[in-house]
């Protein structure tokens, strides 16, 4: 084979790669809002999602002025209640007293 018949087919062999290049790049720029795919099949390249709530001029809390209440932990209570599991939650075993 001459240098002419290699450069040729060299010239080919790139043309045909660019193509697929440019196949791969036009690829890439897809995502859900241009393509007729779901956005499940393009993986964790989607868009990030926008909410469409508006910001609200109020405040957040309570009304202006008002003192907050919380219930205090005291020393010693008026009652006091002792809650005994049967089984465990997770598993199912029963619990028994000897432990």
């Amino acid at each position: 084979m001459d240098a002419e018949a290699k450069v040729a087919q060299h010239k080919e062999l790139i043309a045909k790669l660019l193509a697929r290049v440019e196949e791969l790049e036009a690829r890439l720029k897809l995502n859900s809002t241009n393509s007729s795919n779901l956005s499940v099949s393009f993986g964790l390249g989607k868009p990030t999602p926008k909410s469409l709530r508006k910001k609200s001029a109020r405040n957040s809390g309570g009304q202006p002025g008002h003192e907050g209440k919380i219930l205090e932990q005291v020393q010693s209570p008026d009652q006091s209640h002792e809650l005994k599991r049967e089984r465990c939650p997770d598993s199912g075993v029963a619990l028994s007293e000897e432990h």
